[in-house]
């Protein structure tokens, strides 16, 4: 049996930051020397109110479910994001003694590819597992801490259990592996390092079948009251 295909999208919203950013200076002979007058009210690494504007990229996602067989189900989605809208970062200094920042980031959109499937070995257990593909939005002459991403691939593992008729749980287990890229930290000497990234995320939750159907029910059929 196939389901109809599925789709959402995002429209583009601007998102403000505003912080207080509060600096300390090493405790260092050397380093104080010569940056202590920096540190003092009204130096360039005062104490102060920073602020900025992001523009959140629209995205839109396409996706569709199959069910194989009885117990066999599979799905799969593609997700677009117009991360190229994401080109202009502004950081605002309140303090007058510190320079505004103006950050050109030229992203790319990013294409994103996810496949899952789920098997009911039998009457209390389920098996899942996935992968996902996604291409990064940095170019090549901007991978740095503010993010240093590059293509990846995860790789997910889950199972649901039936406890009891009334208790449900959920085990995931998700690895990620990004390629490894060069990048800087100093965007006026060009790429002078490589950043590396993988990661092991695991995950577990425990849920009330009668109270799930309670909170749906409740709205619309007073015998649950």
């Amino acid at each position: 049996m196939k389901s109809p295909p599925g789709e959402e999208h995002d429209h583009p919203h601007p998102v403000r930051f505003e912080v207080s950013l509060q600096l300390e200076e090493l405790d260092l002979p050397q380093a104080q020397l010569r940056l202590g007058p920096e540190f003092a009210s009204g130096g360039p690494l005062s104490n102060g109110a920073v602020s900025t504007s992001i523009n959140m990229p629209p995205q839109a996602t396409l996706g569709f479910a199959y069910k194989v067989s009885d117990a066999w189900s599979f799905m799969a989605d593609y997700q677009y994001t117009v991360w190229g809208w994401f080109s202009d970062v502004n950081i605002d200094f309140a303090n007058p003694g510190t320079p505004d920042l103006a950050l050109h980031p030229t992203n790319k959109d990013t294409h994103g590819f996810r496949f899952g499937t789920e098997y009911q070995y039998n009457s209390k257990v389920q098996l899942r597992g996935g992968y996902l593909y996604h291409t990064a939005s940095s170019p090549a002459q901007f991978v740095t801490p503010l993010l240093p991403e590059a293509p990846r691939n995860e790789f997910t593992l889950g199972a649901g259990i039936a406890l009891s008729p009334r208790w449900h749980a959920d085990l995931a287990y998700q690895y990620i592996k990004q390629n490894d890229r060069r990048g800087t930290v100093n965007l006026a000497q060009g790429n002078t390092g490589v950043y590396q990234f993988s990661a092991h995320l695991f995950g577990a939750g425990l849920s009330s079948i009668k109270a799930m159907m309670r909170s749906v029910a409740s709205p619309i059929s007073p015998m649950w009251r």
